[in-house]
């Protein structure tokens, strides 16, 4: 009965967490500098890329999402960074932030959430 009710436990506690993508390092992101960093420095600073979306003549998007919900609080993190046909960052778009959800419903007021996981996201 006792082993029973610890894997209940155990399933009720995993239910209220789930996460998609790799945590994303901000610090590391605010070393990347428009027209100087190259694709090789993005890769050594931030790990690979989630998604790449080529147009053309050269120029990509490399996209890198994470969104974590956990005990009522979703979290999102999101950065785009542009690459030219040089290979160096033209633009970064970044976007993180969480909201209190209360029965399954998004209320839309801004919360404070536990920082990301750590080291999740491989270099």
């Amino acid at each position: 009965m006792r082993k029973l009710l610890v894997i209940c436990v155990i399933f009720t506690v995993m239910a209220g967490c789930a996460s998609i993508g790799r945590p994303i390092d901000q610090a590391a992101v605010d070393k990347i500098k428009i027209g100087e960093t190259t694709k090789d420095e993005v890769l050594s600073l931030i790990g690979s890329p989630d998604s790449i979306t080529e147009m053309g003549r050269g120029q990509a998007y490399w996209h890198y999402r994470y969104s974590r919900v956990a005990l009522g609080y979703r979290q999102h993190q999101r950065v785009i960074i542009a690459f030219g046909p040089d290979n160096i960052v033209k633009n970064i778009l970044r976007n993180q932030g969480g909201t209190e959800i209360r029965k399954g419903v998004q209320t839309g007021e801004r919360v404070d959430m536990p920082d990301v996981e750590e080291n999740k996201r491989p270099k």
